[in-house]
């Protein structure tokens, strides 16, 4: 019975990415040219994304109302 898997193959270097799509290691005369084009096209589609940037969030002033508990809060052994 055959499994369909889904793999980071652009996060793979070339030689894991092509174990992966063949299913096994390759062979001294296997014709690994497909896969190696299949993770070079995945490489490239990572290389074309945008950086990653983490937004920091920006938070508004405390309401009067609970500053006492933000103060309670901040001072909490675990949180500290």
């Amino acid at each position: 019975m055959e499994q369909q898997s889904r793999w980071l193959l652009a996060w793979m270097n070339e030689p894991e990415a092509v174990s992966v799509l063949l299913g096994r290691a390759p062979a001294a005369d296997d014709d690994i040219r497909k896969q190696h084009r299949s993770w070079q096209q995945a490489r490239a589609a990572l290389m074309a994304r945008p950086a990653f940037r983490q937004s920091t969030s920006v938070l508004s002033k405390v309401p009067r109302a609970l500053q006492g508990k933000v103060m309670e809060f901040q001072h909490r052994p675990d949180v500290v």
